[in-house]
């Protein structure tokens, strides 16, 4: 049996007291109820990118038995509903919405959230530090950005998602393959838009979780209105001891001979996040603030076979924007600053991480300004977005480290022809980059660009052929030009990722009876040239340099079906993510730590107080080095999770949950284990009191 085929199964979603579309929402969602919505109606804008007017237009599902009162405040599933927005379109990008909901039900962080949607890999390597991919993408090769504007990433170009409270997030919107134009971008992989919650929607409320390995937390937050004026506050508090048992192969996984269970150490971790949420004004102008702060202190276990007993590090983000929305007639535009800082203090005193004693202050400084917007004309939509960025970033340590300077200016200019039987997108990006190094005024200036074509036609009985193309570009980090101290050697001759994508699929949304269905299948395929990898050079170094291209291939399907309470969903990705270098060692080769396929099922039935949920994940044919030994491959996992929520009362809600119900053992990089069985209990609280 082909492998996708056995990965597209089915999963959760719920019952609405009123007919409601069919959704497109994202996977993780499966442990989430949606509010009451009709079948058309309009969509009121986030504050993302995703300008500006929109609505849904679809055929509705059957009506089903109305829900509690405190279902409706606790919305265990979102929509299934297929949502048309300028910018993420389900009709001609490839995507999905998760809304933050589904978390706050468990014991889970941003990245655990991200990992259950559709061609999207999140790898863990020990301390809560995790990295995002798409499409077997490289995780650089995915933007980050925060209603809109980009999200501060560290020395190495990364995001940890982890970092990001989920207590302030509405929802994470996903872009597979192409971003919006919105976003003056063009990734290699796709884009994650995280959007923060509205304040005039949020009531007084918070929750209170414990779980395995003595993990525990809590969060509150209360809003206050004066006028057309609504300020949100909140915060939480999280720790974790993380001393699950794994079993230590010694270095050796081809042999059993050494092997012996351990608990892992240095593995805690402790945690807070605050935040400020503010929305203020009318239809004509809109001003929209945030401010978030995280701060995590955490042990760096090491591998396994060599644990590190004395390592931490010290993080802290903090996250600041405002923007004014001003709509008139056909126009409506955005004008956004932003700004952002990072901070990680590494400790390693007894050298067991880097060798010797050390220990080093990382900080980004990133600040910038950004104006898009729209215009209806007819049939016509043209859009623009132009953005400038600053970030400065500087490591202290033992061996003096320069400081880098990193300045980008970036202008998308689209246009959408929209009829009710063909959609056309087309948009051009332009970036100029100017990246320069303190250590003898050495700097890189490039002008970089990327193309996106798109096209949606509606085919009879709700099936709708969408397709696109275009170009992207990842440029090199401050570090992989310049080097950082010592550690990683400079290489001011790198050169630019560039690379091409094409997409191609069908989306079948339809009903029949009281059944109601969504199907979305795609077949990608991605060229990148001149990538970038790091290699050791000699124990202590490291260099980047450019090694040829890769080839990325692949089919993806995400499927949705419902009847009443009872929902089933499930998304699954096979793919082929070649080393297409002219050295026969590498040539034709998987490149490392990307699946070869990964797929989820959910199946979830509302009942009047209670609501049952079972999910399954499987993921497989890994190889963790470019030959692809069979000793570096990591055995295919399966997980299953079950969660049971019991709603005694209005405002009140109680998830008792079981995740990896087999214990099944595992690892995303070599040496680093994950935890197997884990259990979770969260309280969470409403009150419709406002002050």
């Amino acid at each position: 049996m082909h492998p996708l085929i056995g990965i597209i199964t089915f999963a959760a979603a719920v019952t609405a007291p009123a007919p409601e579309p069919v959704s497109t929402a994202g996977a993780a969602a499966a442990w989430t109820a949606p509010a009451t919505r009709a079948a058309t109606e309009p969509v009121a804008p986030g504050p993302g990118p995703a300008p500006f007017a929109a609505t849904k237009s679809v055929a509705a599902l059957p009506a089903t038995a109305p829900v509690t009162a405190a279902e409706a405040e606790f919305p265990l599933l979102p929509a299934v509903e297929v949502v048309e927005r300028r910018g993420f379109d389900p009709r001609t990008g490839a995507g999905s919405s998760i809304p933050v909901a589904a978390a706050r039900h468990r014991l889970q962080d941003t990245g655990e959230l991200l990992a259950a949607e559709t061609s999207v890999t999140v790898r863990q390597s020990g301390g809560g530090h995790q990295t995002v991919s798409i499409r077997g993408s490289g995780a650089q090769h995915v933007t980050w950005h925060i209603n809109g504007v980009p999200l501060p990433s560290d020395l190495n170009g990364l995001v940890s998602p982890g970092l990001l409270p989920l207590e302030a997030l509405e929802r994470i919107d996903i872009y597979r393959g192409s971003a919006p134009p919105a976003f003056s971008r063009s990734p290699l992989g796709g884009a994650v838009d995280i959007v923060t919650r509205d304040p005039a929607a949020v009531p007084t409320g918070g929750r209170v979780a414990i779980g395995s390995f003595g993990s525990a937390e809590t969060a509150l937050h209360t809003a206050y209105r004066a006028g057309s004026s609504t300020l949100l506050i909140g915060g939480a508090l999280d720790r974790t001891a993380g001393d699950f048992r794994y079993r230590d192969d010694g270095g050796t996984p081809w042999s059993a001979s050494d092997d012996q269970v351990r608990t892992r150490g240095n593995n805690d971790r402790t945690g807070g996040t605050g935040f400020l949420l503010l929305a203020a004004g009318d239809d004509r102008h809109r001003l929209r603030g945030h401010l978030l702060a995280t701060g995590r202190n955490q042990g760096l276990p090491g591998y396994g076979f060599a644990p590190a007993t004395a390592a931490r590090l010290d993080s802290r983000l903090g996250i600041a924007g405002a923007e004014h929305e001003f709509r008139s007639g056909n126009l409506a535009t955005r004008t956004a600053l932003f700004g952002g800082t990072l901070r990680d203090h590494f400790h390693d005193p007894l050298g067991e991480l880097v060798f010797a004693a050390s220990h080093s202050l990382t900080t980004v400084l990133q600040y910038g300004a950004r104006n898009a917007g729209e215009v209806s004309v007819g049939d016509f939509t043209p859009e623009w977005a132009v953005e400038a960025e600053a970030l400065t970033l500087k490591t202290q340590r033992e061996v003096p480290s320069p400081r880098h300077d990193v300045r980008r200016t970036a202008a998308t200019g689209g246009l959408t022809w929209d009829r009710p039987w063909l959609r056309l997108l087309g948009a051009a990006q332009g970036e100029f980059r100017d990246v320069s190094s303190s250590d003898a005024g050495v700097e890189s200036a490039q002008f970089l660009h990327g193309l996106r074509a798109g096209a949606a036609v509606p085919l009879p009985r709700g099936l709708t052929f969408l397709g696109n193309a275009g170009t992207g570009y990842r440029s090199p980090t401050a570090v992989e030009l310049f080097g950082l101290g010592g550690t990683q050697l400079p290489n001011p001759g790198l050169r630019s990722e560039r690379g091409r994508f094409v997409d191609a699929g069908v989306q079948w949304i339809g009903r029949r009876g009281a059944w109601g269905w969504m199907a979305d299948l795609r077949w990608f395929r991605q060229e990148i040239e001149d990538l970038i990898a790091t290699y050791q050079t000699t124990p202590k170094t490291t260099r980047a340099v450019n090694f040829e291209a890769a080839l990325a291939n692949g089919y993806e399907a995400d499927i949705q079906v419902r009847r009443g309470g009872f929902s089933l969903r499930g998304n699954g990705v096979y793919q082929g993510i070649l080393n297409q270098s002219s050295v026969a060692y590498y040539a034709g080769k998987q490149l490392p730590g990307r699946p070869v396929w990964e797929g989820l099922a959910e199946a979830r039935w509302d009942l009047d107080d209670w609501t049952p949920a079972w999910r399954f994940s499987a993921q497989g044919d890994i190889f963790l080095d470019p030959v692809n030994t069979e000793a570096r491959r990591i055995p295919v996992r399966r997980y299953h999770d079950l969660a049971l929520t019991w709603r005694p009362s209005r405002g009140l809600q109680l998830t008792a949950s079981v995740d990896n119900l087999t214990d099944e053992r595992s690892y995303d990089f070599l040496g680093y284990p994950l935890p197997g069985r884990r259990f979770g209990l969260v309280l969470q609280f409403s009150t419709p009191n406002r002050l």
